[in-house]
């Protein structure tokens, strides 16, 4: 058994956004993600499934087919390889799940 607190111990960074492993599994990453408000995180992709869960703020995705603006409690999904885009609307605490198998 493993466990983890996605809202312990967040630090906000002024020049980077915070990206923290909180767990690892043979199926599974978790990671969290803190943007501050206007901070981006270019086009990118995964090699695998990863699903985003917004547990504080707002961030706007945008992907080839267009954009999702999510908000507190949202959940998004993207298959693998898919190009992605996000930016910080404010504040924002992210959960990543990628899914490994």
């Amino acid at each position: 058994m493993l466990l983890a607190n996605m809202l312990d111990g967040i630090d906000f960074d002024d020049e980077d956004i915070a990206i923290t492993e909180l767990m690892r599994t043979a199926y599974s990453k978790e990671i969290r993600i803190a943007m501050q408000r206007h901070q981006m995180m270019r086009d990118h992709e995964s090699s695998h499934p990863v699903a985003f869960a917004v547990l504080e703020g707002s961030v706007r995705v945008q992907f080839e087919a267009g954009e999702s603006l999510l908000q507190k409690g949202d959940v998004l999904s993207l298959e693998r390889e898919v190009v992605h885009h996000l930016e910080a609307l404010e504040d924002t605490v992210l959960r990543l799940t990628i899914f490994l198998c």
